[in-house]
């Protein structure tokens, strides 16, 4: 068990820098890239939709709206989608030997 143990905590310590790097890439992409996008989404909904949303109420309404819910399940299948890659590349990272984190 202790042995177990040992070699999991060196083996992640070695993939350590890989895996940070890794993170941060993803990180910028979804800050660089897929921000924007998910922001020019819901805008055009909001426009589609014809009402300024101020309030509370206003921002529930848009999104029980049909084209809130379709600016909704789209962000979020993207933010879904780019965490599972982020951590399925994590997973192949610290699991391969010798993987460059641009190769994950």
């Amino acid at each position: 068990m202790r042995a177990t143990l040992a070699w999991a905590l060196s083996r992640a310590l070695a993939r350590i820098r890989p895996a940070q790097a890794y993170s941060i890439a993803f990180k910028a992409l979804n800050v660089f890239l897929l921000a924007p996008i998910g922001a020019l989404v819901l805008r055009t909904c909001l426009t589609r939709w014809g009402r300024a949303s101020v309030g509370n109420f206003e921002i529930a309404a848009f999104l029980l709206s049909p084209i809130g819910l379709v600016a909704l399940v789209g962000v979020g299948s993207i933010l879904l989608a780019t965490l599972y890659l982020e951590l399925a590349g994590l997973m192949k990272l610290l699991a391969a030997e010798h993987l460059a984190w641009w190769q994950a």
